[in-house]
């Protein structure tokens, strides 16, 4: 009979994986899983280490970036308040506000603190590549049933010339 622990994924005896499950005991799967931005199936899987992430496919550490973003709250050195990682990645990150001195003074803070995030990846899309033009006309003239007209003559002829 295998021993449950060593059967278990590394990430289930982390700190914060602790934390993420203390979360979901005092609330649901559903409110967790909503406030971290995923589905309450794919929180399932990963709490109980089942598919990708129980047979070591997964990397766990998207799971860890959202749980931190979503439940960790720090203490900010600079006024005290106890603040989301999303209120300190927005002023840290974010462009110096240099029309108000007191914003200011807490952005150059936020600039050397322990706490400031690193800045996030930025995704670049996939292009497809376009497929090979080929050369299709646009439209077809027909020459046979439509004569063209001559430069600089009228478009259509009168009535009375087609009767007489």
């Amino acid at each position: 009979m295998p021993n449950e622990a060593t059967s278990r994924p590394a990430y289930m005896s982390a700190p914060w994986f602790e934390q993420l499950t203390r979360e979901v005991k005092a609330s649901t799967q559903a409110k967790v899983a909503a406030r971290m931005g995923i589905s309450r199936v794919t929180l399932s899987i990963f709490l109980n280490g089942k598919g990708e992430y129980g047979n070591g496919g997964a990397k766990p550490d998207r799971m860890e970036l959202r749980y931190r973003k979503a439940f960790e709250q720090l203490q900010c050195p600079h006024d005290g308040a106890t603040v989301g990682v999303q209120h300190c990645r927005s002023k840290a990150l974010g462009a110096p506000p240099t029309h108000n001195p007191l914003q200011l003074g807490h952005w150059k803070a936020c600039q050397a603190c322990q706490f400031k995030p690193a800045p996030e990846e930025k995704v670049e899309l996939i292009r497809r590549p376009r497929a090979a033009k080929q050369d299709v006309p646009m439209a077809v003239l027909d020459t046979k049933t439509l004569p063209l007209p001559e430069v600089g003559a009228p478009q259509i002829q009168p009535i009375a010339e087609e009767l007489a």
